[in-house]
């Protein structure tokens, strides 16, 4: 009888903890567009890349 009231008690509180996430995330799902536009202006150059590997080791000046 235990095992189930305690199997119900984590099945409740994981809907509602999906339920929690959902309502108060949902403005955060706002920044995804931007997210991508980065990504896209980054995947078509127009940003400057940084250093490569070898002008890392270098010393600056």
């Amino acid at each position: 009888m235990h095992t189930k009231v305690r199997v119900a008690a984590i099945v409740v509180l994981l809907l509602a903890l999906g339920l929690f996430a959902v309502t108060e995330w949902m403005p955060a799902l706002l920044f995804l567009p931007a997210a991508g536009g980065a990504l896209l202006v980054n995947e078509l150059g127009m940003l400057t890349p940084g250093r490569s590997g070898s002008d890392r080791n270098r010393p600056r000046g």
